[in-house]
């Protein structure tokens, strides 16, 4: 199994009476996982032959999981110094 996850912002945009109105960005978290199993460990075992040859289903089945997360709420403070430290730590990794 494999996953991967960030964290980001993004602008936010929300319709108000016919208008778009900008709420400012958002603080979004992320992640996917993809992972394989085998059928018959679960116990499906139907199948039938199709009319050129083959089977219908194969005995491995990918399963990926694709998520996404919205903070509501969040202070506009907490924002910011998410911002400054972002902008910190950044800046920190440039003159090292």
């Amino acid at each position: 199994m494999s996953a991967t996850s960030a964290e980001w912002l993004t602008p936010w945009w929300e319709e108000e009476g016919g208008k778009w109105v900008d709420k400012g960005p958002k603080v979004r978290a992320g992640f996917v996982a993809k992972t394989r199993i085998n059928r018959h460990d679960f116990g499906v075992s139907w199948n039938d032959v199709v009319d050129k040859g083959g089977v219908v289903v194969g005995n491995t089945i990918d399963i990926t999981i694709d998520a996404e997360a919205i903070l509501e709420g969040q202070d506009d403070g907490a924002l910011e110094a998410k911002l400054d430290a972002g902008a910190s730590a950044a800046k920190q990794g440039a003159n090292a």
